[in-house]
């Protein structure tokens, strides 16, 4: 299939656009930047300028498309609600949607089958400790007026043909270590100030992101799939729990007494409800249609996503789609000489002792490098070593009381998918997480990013 996707580039939409190109479909994104996308995303695609959002999307990006998936939509959580911002996160939604389905009537109606939508389990309101299904009644206040309006858009018959397969997904809370609602929580919490929120009895709707890029998967290739389906895992949990579970996998006691809800009322104001609203949502329709979620229980989930995490150990993945196969990436890391070409000059990285060019397992490198002008001496050993697929390097000595990198190649849509993930600990213990806990993440993302842009430029020049 040929599937248009808004907010392809977004938390969601790079793991969803990802699975669909292991599927075999192919992506037509909608985003304001192309350049940047193209160097930033983890999946190919063909990416359609549309910045301007009072005026329609590019034509183009509609011909011959078969499905169009509707995720963009301004972040309700990262300013304050003025009537402003209350209007941007209306338009991003509903008015979007409306000039999505104008242009679609016109360049793709013989081939459109399907269009899928985000929505959110905020158009139920504030529920206490009703069990809300599909067929619950709906809430009121600004969310809930939002979602109503963003669903009513989408089954509208006036905007998209009536013909149409037309699904909404209501996402709860999203739960992954590289974005969402998880990775703002993470740093409070490894800190040993994580609490409960008011109450704490106020219910938390979740999902993890893997099940909810499946249930989008099922929501776009299953022609029996329609209407509305909550987007939530089986196991809604409390405040409280939620708490308890998430100090308890990162080896910590919860000790710190509940935020009280005044303070999160003065500080936030009509954002508190995000946190305050009780919504204890179940995915009926799913579980009736079959679908089998992976992550049901938050405790198991926790304890495998953040298993890392335990020890005062950090753990970041970066990930960069190239459009080369395998075989043609793969050797350029195999040439440990490369090395000094993907490190930023600023860290004046210089190899002294390299056994071969060609690394090998059990390989040890001695190298020097300077930090924020601090001269430091590097040893790794490449701790594992499979040619076209993976290898791992791990530190012997140097600045990190720990640090392990290990290094993907998958096979995708044509090209290769880069996996990075690195995990490590900072010396010094608390004290050092503290005091240079969050530089130290910056300098690893800026040497990613000095990374990522090199290897694009350079299987950019390549034949």
């Amino acid at each position: 299939m040929k599937i248009l996707v808004t907010g392809a580039t977004g938390f969601l939409g790079q793991k969803l656009c990802q699975e669909l190109c292991r599927r075999g479909h192919s992506i037509n994104a909608l985003t304001r930047d192309p350049v940047k996308a193209r160097l930033e995303s983890s999946f190919k695609a063909n990416f359609y300028k549309w910045s301007n959002l009072n005026e329609n999307p590019p034509h183009e990006a509609f011909v011959g498309v078969d499905a169009i998936v509707h995720l963009m939509g301004e972040s309700i959580a990262s300013a304050k609600w003025t009537d402003k911002q209350k209007k941007r996160i209306r338009q991003s939604r509903i008015d979007t949607l409306k000039l999505i389905a104008d242009v679609a009537s016109q360049y793709c109606a013989d081939t459109l089958k399907a269009v899928v939508s985000s929505s959110a389990i905020g158009i139920y309101g504030d529920r206490g400790d009703e069990t809300l299904d599909e067929q619950s009644g709906l809430g009121t206040g600004f969310l809930a007026d939002v979602c109503k309006e963003w669903e009513a858009a989408l089954f509208d018959g006036f905007l998209f043909n009536s013909s149409l397969r037309k699904v909404a997904v209501r996402t709860g809370i999203v739960l992954d270590l590289t974005g969402g609602a998880l990775e703002e929580m993470l740093p409070i919490f490894r800190k040993g100030v994580g609490s409960a929120l008011g109450s704490g009895l106020q219910w938390m709707s979740w999902v993890s992101r893997r099940d909810l890029v499946s249930i989008y998967v099922t929501a776009i290739e299953n022609e029996a799939a329609f209407g509305v389906y909550n987007g939530v895992s089986p196991s809604a949990v409390t405040n409280r729990e939620f708490t308890e579970v998430l100090n308890t996998s990162l080896g910590l006691r919860t000790f710190m007494p509940p935020a009280p809800e005044l303070a999160l009322k003065v500080v936030l104001g009509d954002r508190a409800q995000l946190l305050l609203q009780s919504q204890k949502v179940v995915p009926m329709r799913l579980q009736e249609a079959g679908f089998s979620f992976r992550d049901s229980n938050l405790g198991v989930y926790f304890n495998e996503m953040l298993s890392d995490f335990q020890g005062g150990q950090r753990k970041v993945v970066f990930e960069q789609w190239v459009d080369r196969t395998v075989d043609e990436v793969f050797p350029f890391f195999a040439d440990a000489r490369n090395l000094e070409k993907i490190t930023p000059p600023t860290l004046n990285f210089e190899i002294e002792n390299l056994p071969a060019s060609e690394v090998y397992e059990g390989m040890l490198i001695d190298y020097r490098l300077k930090v924020h002008g601090v001269p430091m001496s590097w040893r790794t050993k490449i701790a594992k070593w499979s040619p076209n697929e993976s290898f791992c390097d791990e530190q012997i000595k140097g600045p990190y009381s720990k640090w392990v990198h290990t290094h993907t190649f998958e096979p995708l849509a044509g090209g290769c998918l880069l996996t990075d993930e690195v995990v490590y600990k900072i010396p010094l213990g608390a004290l050092g997480r503290i005091f240079a806990g969050s530089f130290v993440f910056k300098d690893i993302s800026k040497i990613f990013q000095f990374r990522r842009q090199f290897i694009h430029r350079e299987f950019s020049k390549r034949t």
